[in-house]
């Protein structure tokens, strides 16, 4: 093989490496391990990356639970934010379950500052009210509120999402993994107060009770497009140099 025939492959190998860096970044936790049991403190025994912001949290038969924690409880995934500073994009998601009625809720956790501040989406496991709630120095109010928006069965697991390409705006989706449908979507809203463009992803309950748990969160952060488009570019521009030079070494 020629030098620059060498050079060309070296390039395309690097140019890969720049756009594999700029791709997204996922995490996903199936709480496939041994029970933990309570746990309150951080560090703690669910695993490394999680940070106990509220609740008495443990791992139980590979799912998570807040079963004496406090009101409301939050567990936050602290290796990757929910993001869009400068433009990034997310998805966090996760699959979650309650056996008992009565009004309770449940739901995600995005952009969250600390207990005071941070955004929450939360369906009530009874009646089926589905809610973009924001807690802002300690203040609750709701982006939306969608009364009776569907039926939830007891027990029945939910992958609930969220997902954000904008500042302030999101879209949401609840998902019966039973019956393999949607059972709630809602296009992308816009929180009129603007009050969070980043933060921490997890999980959220404003009950404490053994009734609910929580399985396989996953979020996915990806940069701002247009980021990605000026590697592409110049990765381009790059490999065009790189042959106008190997045509001219022939000539």
């Amino acid at each position: 093989m020629n030098s620059p025939m060498k050079k060309h492959l070296a390039l395309l190998a690097l140019s890969a490496a720049f756009l594999s860096g700029a791709s997204a970044a996922t995490v996903l936790d199936t709480f496939n391990r041994a029970n933990t049991g309570p746990q309150t403190d951080n560090p703690n025994a669910i695993g490394t990356d999680w940070t106990i912001q509220r609740g008495t949290w443990e791992i139980l038969n590979q799912r998570v639970t807040d079963p004496a924690g406090g009101t409301p409880g939050v567990l936050t995934w602290n290796s990757l934010q929910s993001s869009n500073t400068g433009g990034n994009f997310f998805t966090t998601s996760s699959i979650m379950a309650c056996t008992q009625a009565g009004g309770l809720m449940m739901g995600m956790v995005f952009n969250f500052q600390d207990m005071n501040n941070y955004y929450a989406f939360r369906f009530d496991t009874d009646a089926g009210h589905v809610q973009w709630l924001t807690v802002s120095g300690g203040s609750e109010s709701a982006v939306f509120t969608d009364f009776n928006a569907f039926v939830p069965v007891l027990g029945r697991d939910y992958r609930v999402t969220v997902a954000s390409s904008t500042a302030y705006i999101a879209s949401f989706e609840i998902f019966d993994t039973v019956t393999s449908s949607v059972v709630y979507s809602r296009g992308a809203t816009e929180d009129s107060s603007h009050l969070f463009t980043d933060g921490y992803a997890g999980l959220y309950s404003n009950f404490t009770a053994s009734t609910y748990s929580f399985d396989s969160f996953e979020l996915t952060s990806v940069p701002e497009p247009s980021q990605i488009a000026l590697l592409v570019l110049g990765a381009g521009a790059v490999l065009m140099t790189v042959r106008k030079r190997t045509r001219l070494a022939r000539a």
